[in-house]
């Protein structure tokens, strides 16, 4: 801080205006004793905030009860906050600055200037300190709870509430009441919907209910973009025949104006009553960034778990054996080793004749998954932008001699639909092997892949990007070589292959398939 004393030498300022006013008849030089300018200068401090906290900049004041000299940024002490700038006005007889808070955070900008600080134009020194404080807030603010859909408690009617179940109806004015009577061929039809919009892919959303039941029950409650079969993001509840409140945080891995909030019974008969419900965005949460790296395995832990918790599963087979390998080794093994990037897996199939048809495969599940569930939605890693699958693959090297020899990929997406005993959405690729050394390859979702099972939905085989968008969750990738009767079809009706022409030393014919280090979507 810059001190001043109560003697000075005048600045030519202060002598100009000591002149001009003894030319006026004002008291100072030359004037009679005792009518001398003595007074010190005073200084008043206020800033432009007029809320009780300030959410941003703070411009403070200072106000001084005549022109002063000598008064800089350094002057003033700030707590609580970083200077700004500064300025003075040009009659001397004003000052601001701007005093940014701290930020994400709450508290007090102190703002002082200690006496002595500046003098007036008569030469006196302030002898009076000064201060101000102002409290701010720079947190930023939850969200409102903003529910999202209209007649969530269902006391101003439910005409915009939909269900295919028997005996849908207002209970008690204020609850929505459904009821199940099965349909032959539709296991979801005892269901409660509604349209609502999900703008953002990526964005989490909380859904807020109370429920009960005529007895102990699952409800499955949850956001899609359908009103059936019900999928995308959901949770399963367990309701009694007391009402009570439940909350679900859930991540909407789609987008659509004709997105729904739905709850559904399946064919457990009887009836669920429904009230109160609150569907609000969790801002909070910034929404997944759309083609970023998502790893579907980091590497290999061994034959039968991926680094990432993944379960493996491998199989080959052929005319020769039924198209299931006995386990002797002569015919087929597997083997995993290394870490890290440089972890590796294979499975290898092999004959002791040529075949007429065989496959040799290895099916990676998602992080922490074991295998499709039989009953419900199997998870997985979210497709969110997402266009190439990256892997490194290297064959036997008979494989890669037998002529134009190309390995197959199929994609499992995770929605269950309910033909049969569950079926899931299947993505194949046919992709030619360009090494027989460890090789990267990347295939384009939408170009190197087909729909080749659609579950019903009518999905056209070229329609990739509408596959994924009714189950976006991978839930395994498989790798394989196949030919002859066991032949899969991949994009363009390109043939996947297995060794069937080029024995080794020892006269089998074998199709390995390796793999090293990540697995990944981008």
């Amino acid at each position: 801080m810059r001190h001043h004393f109560p003697h000075f030498r005048p600045t030519w300022a202060a002598l100009a205006a000591s002149a001009l006013i003894a030319a006026c008849g004002g008291g100072s030089a030359g004037a009679p004793a005792g009518t001398e300018d003595t007074t010190p200068p005073t200084v008043a401090i206020t800033d432009n905030v007029s809320e009780a906290n300030a959410t941003s900049d703070i411009t403070f004041t200072f106000t001084f009860n005549e022109a002063v000299s000598g008064f800089t940024t350094d002057d003033v002490s700030v707590t609580g906050g970083q200077k700004g700038a500064f300025s003075m006005a040009s009659n001397n007889q004003s000052a601001t600055l701007v005093v940014t808070p701290a930020a994400n955070s709450t508290g007090t900008v102190q703002v002082s200037v200690a006496a002595g600080s500046f003098i007036d134009l008569a030469d006196n020194a302030s002898t009076a300190a000064a201060s101000a404080s102002q409290a701010f807030d720079t947190t930023t603010p939850a969200p409102p709870v903003v529910n999202l859909l209209t007649n969530g408690n269902f006391e101003s009617g439910t005409a915009s509430w939909t269900g295919n179940a028997a005996n849908v109806q207002t209970e008690g004015g204020n609850s929505y009441n459904f009821a199940d009577v099965v349909a032959a061929g539709n296991p979801w039809d005892a269901n409660l919907s509604q349209v609502v919009d999900i703008p953002t892919q990526g964005v989490r959303y909380k859904l807020t209910f109370t429920a009960s039941s005529n007895r102990t029950r699952v409800l499955k409650a949850g956001i899609g973009l359908n009103q059936e079969p019900f999928t995308n993001a959901s949770e399963d509840v367990t309701l009694t025949t007391t009402p009570q409140t439940f909350e679900r945080t859930l991540t909407a891995n789609f987008a659509g104006a004709n997105s729904r909030v739905f709850f559904d019974m399946g064919q457990d008969t009887g009836h669920v009553v429904i009230d109160n419900v609150v569907l609000e965005a969790l801002e909070d949460e910034a929404p997944v960034t759309p083609g970023e790296v998502l790893t579907f395995s980091s590497g290999f832990a061994s034959n039968v778990l991926t680094a990432s918790g993944g379960h493996i599963a491998s199989a080959g087979g052929s005319d020769l054996d039924g198209y299931n390998c006995n386990g002797m080794a002569e015919w087929c093994g597997s083997d995993a080793g290394g870490s890290g990037a440089d972890s590796f897996m294979y499975f290898y199939y092999q004959t002791p004749t040529a075949a007429a048809g065989l496959y040799s495969q290895i099916e990676l599940f998602a992080p922490n998954i074991t295998g499709l569930s039989t009953t419900e939605d199997t998870g997985g890693v979210t497709i969110n932008g997402q266009t190439k699958l990256n892997f490194m693959f290297n064959p036997n090297g008979e494989w890669f001699d037998s002529g134009s020899p190309r390995l197959g990929v199929v994609l499992t997406l995770g929605k269950r639909y309910a033909i049969g005993n569950g079926c899931h959405i299947e993505l194949i690729a046919s992709t030619p092997i360009t090494s027989a050394a460890s090789t990267a390859y990347s295939l384009n979702l939408a170009n190197d892949f087909r729909v080749a099972q659609d579950c019903g939905t009518g999905i056209a085989p070229d329609n990739v990007a509408a596959a994924l968008a009714a189950s976006p969750v991978i839930s395994s990738v498989k790798f394989l070589g196949a030919g002859g009767n066991a032949a899969v079809i991949g994009r363009n009706d390109t043939r996947s292959t297995a060794n069937f022409s080029v024995a080794n030393g020892a006269g089998l014919f074998p199709t390995t398939v390796a793999l090293k280090g990540a697995i990944t979507f981008d």
